[in-house]
Order: C-alpha cells, then structure tokens, then sequence
C-alpha cells in the first residue's frame, strides 16, 4: 500500500476500478452482439 493513502481508500479505489471494468466489459459485448445480429453472422 503506497505511504499516505488509508486502506479504506485503497479498497474504494480498487472496487472503482472493478466496476469500470464490469461496465466497460458490458458495453462491449453488446456492442459485438448488435455487430452480429446486424451482419446475420453467427457468432
């Protein structure tokens, strides 16, 4: 844990970090489903 930053901040940090990841992931795969579904490609 770097100096100066609370642990509590760190967890905060780090569960941000888990659901802008989540989010992102998302986007993406309905992105990908909708490109499919547009092309009628089995994907």
């Amino acid at each position: 844990m770097p100096p100066g930053i609370p642990g509590g901040a760190m967890c905060v940090q780090r569960l941000d970090d888990s659901l802008n990841l989540q989010f992102t992931l998302r986007i993406a795969f309905r992105c990908v489903l909708h490109r499919c579904r547009n092309q009628e490609i089995r994907c």
